[in-house]
């Protein structure tokens, strides 16, 4: 009589084990997702985008001090006008454009520990 009642109780035992490893596996497999999720979009819509601003102000630098150099013979006079339209049509428009994704995309820095003790990607973080 004893052997069928500690039989159910390890089967019932074994269920529970069984149901809770079960559910941490699928708790962390959903936790890998939503990081995975997120660096995407971290790369998509903000380090991707800066990275390549980056690169055409590095660019831009490039060509600017090639043709400023003593071989281009650029004429003194010229110069300043060059490097103003260089700061006005180059620079600054891909600063702002730096500026603007740093101010909409600000959330996506949170880091994603500080983004799983908040709950929720849409609630703001606090330090």
């Amino acid at each position: 009589m004893v052997g069928p009642i500690i039989a159910g109780l390890v089967a019932a035992l074994g269920w529970f084990v069984g149901y809770f490893l079960t559910k941490r596996r699928e708790e962390h497999g959903r936790r890998l997702e939503a990081m995975m999720k997120r660096t995407e979009r971290q790369i998509e819509e903000l380090y991707g985008p800066l990275f390549n601003l980056m690169q055409a102000v590095f660019t831009v630098y490039e060509v600017r001090k090639q043709a400023l150099s003593r071989e281009a013979r650029i004429p003194p006079a010229d110069d300043l006008a060059f490097r103003r339209f260089v700061q006005t049509d180059f620079f600054m428009p891909l600063h702002q454009k730096m500026r603007e994704i740093l101010t909409t995309k600000l959330h996506l820095i949170a880091t994603p520990k500080r983004l799983m003790s908040s709950g929720s990607e849409s609630e703001p973080t606090h330090a």
